[in-house]
């Protein structure tokens, strides 16, 4: 999923909004070849030009230009929102842009969504970098800035797309020496509906296999910098599930040559999808891949 930033249609004038309209056609055309998603922001059409507004000038076009734009690119979305949440943000910006409100809109959803990519016209004016940080306390959220076609044409290029969990399992095995996924993960994982958290899963996973092996952090270390790196959390089993029989046995899997272990760290990513692991020397066994495995309470 992509987010269109549309900061350099402000203001533009008849003459030249046109040929912006062109380019995001044409950018459409590229992300939907690839099964990939671009969504625009909710008040898209009331953009303003420097005479009207982006609707009313698309509806004084010819009436084939009308249908070419509106059918194909724009008509029923899919959208980004804001909402009440989005407004509580101050963020540090790294590095820091010149910023207007629909700028700042803009970063405060992407770092509520989780957002990685923003796709901007060629001629964006106010983002120059190809990366910023954002950062609010201890978390921090990257996004890139995809400007125009050519550097949308590289991004694709250099893109690994998960389409099911299989392709996220492959990839691991290709890149990830030091991640061993057991079978009773690959179980788990195909009955589960991961609602296409492909990317989330293989961040994770990957940020584990970094994290873990570096010895000398301290736990508490760890799961800072994996919050911060991944917007998601690490955590060990609460002691009173642990005590629970019948949890216990959900969480202890089988490695070969080595027996039964207990798979009690775990990586979260929202309410639903729990990734359990268990580190032996320079191995990181994942055991579980899947739904939210039974606990005690709602503390663990």
């Amino acid at each position: 999923m992509i987010y269109f930033n549309h900061n350099e249609l402000k203001n533009r004038n008849r003459f030249n909004v046109r040929e912006c309209l062109i380019e995001i056609f044409k950018m459409y055309e590229i992300i939907k070849k690839q099964g990939l998603v671009l969504e625009f922001y909710e008040k898209f059409w009331s953009i303003e030009l420097s005479d009207c507004l982006l609707i009313d000038f698309i509806y004084s076009m010819d009436q084939d230009e009308v249908k070419y734009i509106i059918t194909v690119v724009m008509n029923g979305g899919p959208w980004y929102y804001t909402n009440t949440n989005t407004n509580k943000y101050t963020l540090e910006i790294d590095p820091m842009p010149a910023i207007n409100p629909f700028l700042e809109i803009l970063f405060s959803i992407c770092y509520k969504n989780k957002q990685k990519n923003i796709l901007s016209l060629s001629s964006e004016s106010m983002l120059f970098h190809d990366a910023y940080i954002l950062s609010q306390c201890c978390t921090a959220h990257e996004i890139n800035n995809i400007r125009g076609i050519t550097c949308l044409n590289s991004y694709i290029k250099g893109l690994v797309i998960f389409k099911v969990i299989e392709d996220v399992f492959e990839v691991i095995g290709n890149k990830l020496q030091n991640i061993v996924i057991l079978e009773n993960a690959r179980k788990s994982a195909k009955k589960h509906d991961f609602q296409e958290k492909y990317d989330i899963i293989y961040k994770t996973i990957e940020m584990v296999a970094e994290l873990e092996l570096q010895s000398h952090i301290s736990i508490e270390k760890k799961q800072e910098e994996f919050k911060k790196k991944t917007g998601c959390e690490i955590s060990g089993e609460s002691q009173t599930t642990l005590s629970t029989p019948r949890y216990r046995r959900e969480r202890e899997f089988n490695i070969p040559d080595i027996g039964k272990k207990l798979f009690e760290w775990h990586i979260k990513i929202g309410p639903t999808i729990r990734i359990h692991y268990f580190v032996e020397g320079d191995k990181i066994y994942i055991g579980h891949c899947g739904r939210h495995l039974g606990i005690a309470s709602y503390n663990s």
